[in-house]
């Protein structure tokens, strides 16, 4: 490892801790301690930071509002491009240009948020003493619209150059990834729809199946059914046949009673004749 990455590396570490001090100190700030232009309200100090970061938070806020927070953006887009670029030494006009670029969008915000953003719980409002006096002259000059639309225009023209990135690339970025997501979205569809298939598939398969072992079960059904009227005809018949075996007996042996009585009753008459002579 050459010494300027060792140093770049400490200087990396040193800009992340400015981003953290400077933010928590921003974020943690209390109208009620003392600062910049009050003593204060209470005895002890809110802020997280302590004294220090209760005067630094309330300078930055009483003269440049909201637009305080881009001081640790500062830091933390210097440190990150510091880490990522590889270089042997660092670019001074890079250093210049980014430090311009947050006067510029400093000034140009607090103007903004002075305009348009009412906050009571800054010391000068939401733009800070810069956002007061720079607005009056913009409203004054451009009115409300002008100053508004140019306000913009520097704020989305320097904002670029101090964070160091691009619009382009920010635009290629989120193009890649809506296509990766609608990718991923149709993958999602795609195999959902493709699962609602299998399991529509295999649903009409098993109702195909129920629907032939049924058929199976009422083929099964039926030809038992039919055996049995085969075989209650054929039982039918035998008892038919056999009632007619019966009956004809019957007509014979009645047949046969008859005769036999008849001729007895001859045999009687008769006899009754000849008694009678």
């Amino acid at each position: 490892m050459t010494s300027f990455s060792m140093i770049r590396e400490s200087i990396f570490i040193v800009l992340l801790g400015l981003a953290s001090i400077s933010f928590i100190s921003l974020v943690s700030y209390d109208i009620s301690d003392p600062g910049f232009s009050t003593t204060g309200s209470s005895d002890g100090v809110n802020n997280y930071i302590g004294l220090f970061g209760a005067y630094f938070s309330s300078f930055l806020f009483s003269f440049f509002g909201i637009a305080s927070y881009f001081l640790p953006v500062l830091f933390l887009s210097a440190g990150v491009t510091l880490i990522k670029t590889s270089v042997n030494k660092i670019d001074k006009s890079l250093v210049i240009i980014r430090v311009f670029s947050f006067l510029m969008l400093l000034l140009s915000s607090s103007t903004l948020f002075s305009i348009h953003i009412g906050i009571n719980s800054f010391p000068e409002g939401s733009g800070g003493v810069s956002g007061l006096l720079i607005s009056a002259w913009f409203i004054q000059k451009l009115g409300l619209t002008g100053s508004t639309v140019l306000l913009m225009a520097l704020i989305l023209s320097f904002l670029p150059l101090m964070v160091g990135f691009s619009y382009i690339k920010v635009a290629d970025f989120i193009g890649t990834f809506l296509l990766l997501l609608m990718k991923k979205i149709f993958d999602l569809v795609s195999k959902f729809s493709s699962t609602m298939k299998e399991k529509q598939n295999e649903r009409i398969k098993k109702e195909l199946s129920d629907a032939i072992e049924l058929k199976e079960e009422a083929n099964t059904l039926l030809a038992e059914y039919e055996r049995k009227k085969e075989d209650a005809e054929k039982e039918a018949e035998i008892i038919i046949a056999n009632a007619k075996e019966r009956a004809k007996d019957y007509e014979l042996s009645a047949l046969a009673k008859s005769e036999e009585i008849i001729k007895r009753q001859e045999a009687q008459s008769i006899e009754k004749i000849n008694q009678a002579e």
